[in-house]
Parts: C-alpha cells; structure tokens; sequence
C-alpha cells in the first residue's frame, strides 16, 4: 500500500532527525580531536567557533527542523530538487544539504512565487525553472502536526495554523508564514529604509528578519555586535527579546533612545518620564512640542552650531614658539571648511585643509617671511636651523602636527546645550 503524503513526509522527518543526531555526534567527536591537534589560533578558533554554533542549532532546532518544502524542476540542470526550508539550513555528513536555510536565495520561491514557471537571483545570476510543489509543514515537539499544499488552500488557510497560537509563538513563527511585500522588504538590496504600517502589521518582526537576512548575507560580519536596535522603551526590549536568539540575533544590541543619549553625553544627569513631561507641556497648554517639532527650530540648531564650532579652534598655531596660524587667519579658513556633525571630524577635516595650504611653497613662502619680519621686529633673528625644521614641516604637508594641535580634549555636551538655551533668548 503506497504511502500518504502525510506519512511519507513523517517519515522524511524522522530521518531528518536521525540524520542531524549522526551530524551531532560527528561535530562533538571534531571538537574533541581539535583540542589535540597543533593549530594557529585563528585557525582553531574559527573551527571551535563553528563546530559549536552547529551543535546548538541542532539542539535547538531538532525538534523542529523546517516548516516548509519545495519540489523544483532546474532548467538548466534537468533534474527536480525536493528541498525543505527551515529557521537554519543543516548538512549531513556528506555535506549534502538536509535543510535550506529561508534566507538563502533559492528560499525565496516559498515567498514570492506561485505554482508554475519561476525565477530567482542567485549569486550565479539569474535562475530559472518550474515549481511543481509549495507545501507547509507544521512539527510542534518534534512531531509532525499537519501538511498543507499551497496551490490548493488560500492564504488565510495557511496562516490559521499559526493565528492559533499564542502571541510568544506567534513572534517565533514568523518566518513561517512571511508574505511577500513583506519578504520584499527583507531581502532588500542593503539601504536606508522606512517601514510604514498600522499598528500589528509586522514592521517590527519584518525589522529583526531583515537584520537576519542582513547578517546571513553579509559574510564580513563576523557577529551581530556589528548591528544595534532602538526601541520606544524597556518593554518593547523585552517584547522582541523573545524572537532574537531563534534568528540568531541575540547579540544585536538594544538600547532606548535615552540610553543612547547618556552614554553620547557621557555626563549623570536625570532623563524626566515622557508621559509626565507630555502630561506637563498639555496640562500648561505648552508651544514646546510644536516649537521643537518645527523647521525654524532645526534651523536654529544649525546656527548655532556652526557658531559654536568656530569657538574650539585655538588662539593660534605654533611650531617652536613661531606663529604659524593666527586666530583670525584660522577663523577666515574655518569658514570655508565642509560641515560636519562631529566636531572632531570637523577639525581634523580642517586640520587637512591647512596642511594642503602649507604643501603650497608660494603660501610657506609668505609664511616664513612673517615670521622672519615678527622675529625681527622683537629684535631677534631667528636661527637658520629653525627656518629649515619649519620648510621641513610644511613640505611634508604636518598633517598630525596640525591634529595634534586642534584635538580636543573634553567637550561638556551639558555645557553646549546651556550655551544654546542662551543662544536662543
């Protein structure tokens, strides 16, 4: 008697299983080997490293291995490929694959396409063929719970399964049931973007899966420590905490938006509760929020900064006692140097702007001679091996002299923000 295809697929999952214990077996009989064998540090910690991280996703994956599968014809290869799709892709000890991870390229088939001719982007170009099968898999504790065809249920009919569970599964489960806007959203070529929507549309769940595909795809990566989340408050933290360690994200940092701001300003200071201070600025029946949330107010900023700017460059520049910029010849070049956020950037920017006009012989030239004119005038000559040390430097363009000399020490960013309260009395 032939096999259902609900039987059939218990059993290719209770060989999956016994196939990923083997695989087990084999990475902890590698990692004892390891630790006798003589091999360069990165070497051993490369392979320590990895050898472990698949034990773990084995042991917290085993139970529920994928969720999905595809049977795909290649056209260019000539041969159907059954694969299944999980949370991680396994090999086994042939390194044949068992499972495919859902952000590897071929995944996305499961997400985008329909029964019939399909298409992907690989990073061999452009592959195509025909996808004859598109089937849901449910395993709940390592049991296989139901099976659902796509071609012949509706969308509704394949999220049901996952719309029952409660909202902690529902968040792990995601991956499951990804639709394909939001799928677009995920694998999207890597830029700046918005994701707009209603309350419980996803933006968050489509944000940590983006930041997962993200890491899968960009090898050079070597951890999440690379990626970091902004949350509203703890509880939000808290909230998708839960989802981070199932797509290996749980090294992605997460702070709120005042945790941020204290270690930037790196001073104590005490952060008032928004919903007193909204509660306040309502009650007063405050322009605050609307001054603050205005263009003039932005434009203020910026004014003030670029004033602000010009007061950390020092009283002048001197090279063995010799004046080689004066205030005002630093303030009239401070004026025309490029904007930058960070003052530091800014000043070292400048730093390279200086040393560009120091490289010019008719502009150290002219230099040289003021201080010759200065020296004498206080009725002093200045020593020839002096004038060499300083045609030295400036011919070597002095770029970390000139550093050095407009570095900042400490900026009090407390101090700033009063300055700036006075500046816009």
């Amino acid at each position: 008697k032939a096999m259902s295809d609900f039987e059939l697929e218990q059993f290719c999952l209770k060989e999956t299983k016994d196939k990923l214990r083997l695989r087990r077996k084999s990475l902890v009989d590698k990692l004892e080997k390891l630790n006798g064998e003589k091999l360069q540090p990165e070497i051993f910690q490369t392979l320590f490293k990895a050898y472990n991280r698949e034990i773990l996703n084995i042991d917290n994956h085993i139970e529920g291995p994928y969720f999905a599968k595809l049977k795909y014809y290649d056209s260019k290869e000539e041969k159907d490929e059954e694969l299944y799709l999980g949370k991680v892709g396994f090999v086994d000890e042939k390194n044949d694959f068992l499972v495919i991870d859902w952000r590897a390229p071929i995944s996305t088939l499961y997400y985008d396409s329909e029964i019939g001719h399909v298409s992907y982007n690989s990073p061999e170009g452009v592959k195509t063929g025909e996808l004859k099968l598109k089937r849901q898999i449910v395993i709940e504790d390592g049991k296989l719970q139901s099976i659902s065809d796509s071609d012949l249920m509706t969308n509704d009919e394949l999220l049901k399964p996952y719309l029952n569970n409660n909202s902690d599964k529902r968040l792990k489960s995601i991956i499951a049931t990804i639709q394909t806007q939001q799928n677009r959203i995920i694998r999207a070529p890597r830029k700046n973007m918005i994701i707009q929507g209603i309350a419980g549309s996803g933006k968050t769940t489509v944000a940590l899966h983006r930041i997962s595909y993200l890491i899968y795809q960009m090898k050079k990566f070597d951890s999440t420590v690379d990626f970091l989340i902004i949350g509203p408050n703890k509880l939000f933290l808290q909230y998708i905490s839960a989802v981070l360690p199932d797509l290996e994200t749980n090294e992605v940092s997460q702070y709120t938006y005042e945790e941020i701001a204290k270690e930037v300003v790196g001073e104590k200071f005490e952060v008032l509760d928004k919903n007193s201070m909204f509660y306040n600025c309502n009650k007063q029946k405050s322009n605050i929020l609307k001054i603050k949330t205005s263009k003039r107010y932005k434009e203020l900023i910026d004014e003030f900064l670029f004033k602000e700017q010009g007061l950390f460059l020092p009283n002048n520049i001197k090279y063995k006692d010799y004046v080689i910029f004066t205030k005002d010849e630093l303030e009239a070049l401070f004026e025309k140097t490029k904007n930058y956020d960070d003052i530091q950037k800014l000043l070292f920017a400048f730093a390279g702007q200086l040393s560009e006009k120091l490289r010019d012989n008719k502009y150290s030239r002219k230099i040289i001679e003021n201080i010759k004119e200065k020296t004498e005038t206080c009725g002093k000559d200045i020593p020839l091996k002096d004038i060499w040390a300083i045609r030295n430097l400036f011919e070597k363009g002095c770029k970390e002299f000139l550093k050095k000399q407009l570095s900042i020490k400490k900026i009090s960013i407390l101090n700033i923000y009063l300055k700036f309260l006075d500046f816009l009395k």
